[in-house]
């Protein structure tokens, strides 16, 4: 199909407001605009549902959410946070990057500091000093990779169905033996009103509690 050369790049400001303007006027196309400037559908389709209030696409929302995003990307997560704790803790459980960001993004009450991309997660990693903890999650992204391409990709509706739960640990950990294992929950209050996370070290049972709302 003729549309398959089309650039899947990113719309700048300019390809914005021409696709505001013309996004209001009786029988708009988003095919057809995009083959106007030169995009693919698919970029066209993905700009107008991320970028709509109440069906009424929006420029200027639109290039401030695409800054938004590029600057959540570009986050250094402070290893020693509770959040990159939770990142930790989570990775060994065998989640993915993608799989965190997700979840935290399902926490309502969630401050905006502690919503942070997979891609942030991976490069944190990545800048890690040589070490154990380094060796550590390197050697758990791995094994949760060779999984995936195992197993296929998860549905979009099952995405946390191959998590490790808790009675699954490793018997060192189970048994308390080695320090620095920390174990992290997330409490939900009444009608999701209130939410605290708890982070409990369990060699020493040290517990810390945060308040997220």
């Amino acid at each position: 199909m003729e549309y398959i050369k089309l650039s899947y790049h990113h719309l700048n400001f300019e390809d914005r407001t021409a696709l505001m303007l013309e996004s209001r006027k009786e029988g708009f196309s988003a095919r057809k605009f995009a083959e106007l400037i030169k995009r693919h559908p698919s970029t066209i389709y993905r700009e107008l549902k991320r970028n709509s209030i109440n069906d009424v696409y929006q420029a200027r929302y639109a290039s401030d959410n695409t800054f938004a995003r590029r600057r959540r990307g570009h986050r250094k997560l402070k290893i020693d946070s509770i959040l990159w704790k939770f990142i930790v803790e989570a990775i060994r459980c065998l989640w993915s990057p993608q799989q965190i960001a997700k979840r935290l993004k399902t926490f309502p009450d969630l401050d905006q500091t502690m919503n942070v991309s997979h891609t942030t997660i991976y490069s944190t990693i990545r800048a890690l000093p040589k070490g154990e903890l380094k060796k550590d999650l390197l050697s758990c992204l791995r094994h949760e990779n060779k999984k995936r391409k195992a197993n296929g990709e998860p549905k979009k509706d099952s995405i946390l169905q191959d998590i490790k739960t808790i009675h699954e640990r490793p018997a060192e950990v189970q048994e308390r033996k080695i320090p620095d294992n920390q174990q992290a929950d997330l409490i939900k209050g009444k009608d999701n009103k209130s939410s605290i996370a708890t982070l409990i070290e369990r060699n020493t049972r040290l517990c810390m509690i945060i308040n997220i709302t």
